[in-house]
């Protein structure tokens, strides 16, 4: 029984953090979002996902930086259709404007 309750507990945690991963991309507006896509954005999240706890690290890269790889880990799974659409915005518009950085942050993502 004790082990069920704890089986039960880890599969919320699961959901709750799948969930949590997934609705990040919602809360991301225009504006961000072409920061995220910009060389400028790109080279923060390569430097702040290298040098983990640098102040100089924005809220919305550390953010970023604690969700999507994740995401790029499952390719977006849990995502809903909508949610997907941004996904594969960002990394379409990425990989096509700045090669170098896309391969970059894929290699720190799925390392």
């Amino acid at each position: 029984m004790k082990n069920l309750v704890y089986s039960a507990v880890a599969l919320a945690a699961i959901i709750v953090v799948a969930e949590a991963q997934t609705a990040f991309l919602a809360t991301l507006n225009n504006a961000q979002i072409s920061y995220l896509s910009s060389e400028e954005g790109l080279n923060a999240m390569i430097t702040c996902y290298q040098t983990r706890n640098d102040p100089a690290c924005s809220d919305l890269v550390l953010r970023t930086l604690a969700e999507f790889p994740e995401l790029v880990r499952s390719n977006c799974n849990r995502c809903n259709s909508d949610q997907r659409r941004t996904y594969q915005n960002i990394l379409s518009q990425v990989s096509s404007e700045y090669p170098a950085q896309f391969n970059t942050l894929r290699r720190l993502f799925l390392s």
